[in-house]
């Protein structure tokens, strides 16, 4: 089985099924690298097809220090992982997999879906700790081609290693990312939160890539050696991604910083 390079840009953490058949359409559009330089292997049970570097728990400290720098309260953290199967997704492999990220029971849960795009398979639960676990099996009505995406995320940092050893065997250390999340108790304008997301990727050593700033969002991606692998986009490498995003009502900024993008709504 030969690995195909692909990526998306950003997608949603609740895998509404129109952001599905979206992200089948932008793996191609993107290519992921590996910190070994693109050297890939694939186990004889793997289902999957995946590149990518493998993040450490220093890797993730380095994001939880970026947002602790901003005075920020963590408040959840997002591992997401997918891969293209050589197949249909199966019930049983959405089920099994739900239950290998913590959750009681996940046949309970399984539910078919289908819409103008695709079809598939999903399960949507909590495990006994009150982690939120996602796991949607989808097949591209008009390619075949078949997906497993699933997201993990938890207010308990102990917690995310056990979640990213499961995403990291399954998707063979391939597209997996991890989001850091936080909230500023007080409001920055549309200039200072780009200005702050820029002060993050210098304290990361991160050489910026892109970054835009409108109404209550800004935004900045960059590329980092301390961080491994990351996705080539615009014939650059990226594995950093910094948002923040302003809500007025609230009198308050969230924060994401994310390798190698934030791949959960925001």
């Amino acid at each position: 089985m030969n690995v195909k390079k692909s990526a998306v840009k950003k997608m949603s953490c609740f895998w509404q099924e129109s952001v599905l058949a979206v992200l089948a359409l932008l793996l191609s559009a993107l290519v992921v690298t590996t910190a070994m330089g693109g050297v890939e292997a694939r186990a004889e049970k793997d289902l999957f097809r995946t590149t990518g570097g493998r993040l450490s728990a220093s890797d993730c400290r380095l994001l939880y220090n970026l947002l602790e720098s901003t005075g920020a309260n963590f408040t959840t953290v997002n591992i997401s992982g997918w891969g293209e199967a050589d197949g249909p997704v199966s019930q049983e492999t959405v089920v099994e997999t739900a239950g290998r990220l913590g959750v009681a029971r996940p046949e309970e849960y399984v539910e078919a879906w289908a819409n103008s795009y695709a079809e598939g398979f999903r399960v949507r639960a909590k495990t006994f700790g009150g982690d939120d676990v996602s796991v949607v099996g989808q097949t591209l009505l008009t390619t075949g081609h078949a997906l497993l995406m699933v997201s993990f995320t938890t207010r308990d940092e102990s917690r995310l290693q056990a979640a990213a050893d499961e995403l990291y065997l399954l998707f063979r250390n391939g597209r997996v990312g991890v989001t850091v999340c936080g909230v500023l108790e007080r409001p920055l304008s549309s200039a200072g939160m780009l200005a702050e997301a820029e002060r993050l990727l210098a304290e990361a050593g991160a050489a910026g890539v892109e970054k835009t700033a409108a109404g209550r969002l800004a935004s900045v991606t960059g590329h980092t050696g301390r961080l491994p692998g990351g996705l080539r986009y615009a014939g650059r490498k990226v594995n950093l991604n910094i948002a923040l995003r302003g809500n007025p009502a609230e009198q308050k900024t969230y924060i994401y910083i994310a390798t190698p993008l934030i791949f959960i709504e925001y």
